[in-house]
């Protein structure tokens, strides 16, 4: 049995998954069959994954040898190099990576207790540069293109739509903390979910608007931690 965290599908045969204790796990056939792309050597938890197609995957995860690991790989799984050149030495646990093609690449997570990083990569995760620090965790980004990515931290969302240049907060949650969902499916509209002591919450930010507006269910929801939208054309 796997502890599973995280997955990333292209179109509908091919998805890979993450998961603790180094797991990586892949399909081409739409989950009929699966193979496990484990790499060798990894025993840490990998929380975030990303892939553009059946061979190109990158995943990260919690600290192994010192900090946090980006690990890529171009044939499918059989092998994987490591990445984390950078300031990505600088992150101890990555909670989310994201491609925006083969060349651009987020990731998110912290250092220390609280201080969370963004990270970006402009030459397919050969090397990462620090974008945005904050005081609280970093744990989810959603990726619109090259230029526009939202990153939810504990207690807001922010967002950059210049490639990274610039970052401002998005709107203000009243139940903020701790937002751990973050996605935005037609660039325009955002959607977070968030997990505290209050159980969890749902919040729109509608296209064109100033404010978040909470849609949590009547009576409340358990806590959430991760938010999706199918991509229909």
């Amino acid at each position: 049995n796997f502890y599973l965290s995280k997955l990333s599908a292209c179109g509908s045969n091919v998805v890979w998954i993450s998961g603790a204790d180094g797991v990586v796990l892949r399909t081409a056939d739409g989950g009929q069959t699966w193979q496990n792309r484990s790499p060798t050597g990894y025993t840490n938890f990998f929380q975030g994954i990303t892939a553009l197609d059946a061979e190109h995957c990158w995943v990260a995860g919690h600290n192994q040898d010192g900090y946090a690991p980006i690990l890529c790989t171009t044939n499918g799984g059989l092998t994987w190099v490591r990445q984390s050149g950078g300031a990505a030495t600088n992150i101890v646990n990555i909670l989310s990576i994201g491609a925006a093609d083969s060349r651009i690449l987020w990731a998110v997570g912290f250092k220390g207790i609280s201080e969370g990083m963004v990270i970006i990569s402009t030459n397919g995760g050969a090397t990462w540069e620090t974008q945005y620090n904050a005081l609280y965790h970093a744990n989810e980004l959603s990726i619109v293109n090259t230029a526009r990515v939202y990153v939810a931290i504990d207690s807001y969302v922010t967002r950059s739509v210049d490639g990274g240049q610039s970052w401002n907060q998005v709107g203000e949650i009243s139940t903020a903390y701790a937002t751990m969902g973050i996605c935005v499916p037609d660039g325009s509209n955002a959607w977070a979910v968030s997990d505290n002591w209050g159980g969890g919450f749902i919040y729109h930010f509608p296209a064109g608007g100033d404010e978040w507006v909470e849609q949590t269910p009547t009576g409340g929801v358990a806590g959430l931690a991760y938010v999706s939208f199918a991509r229909v054309a």
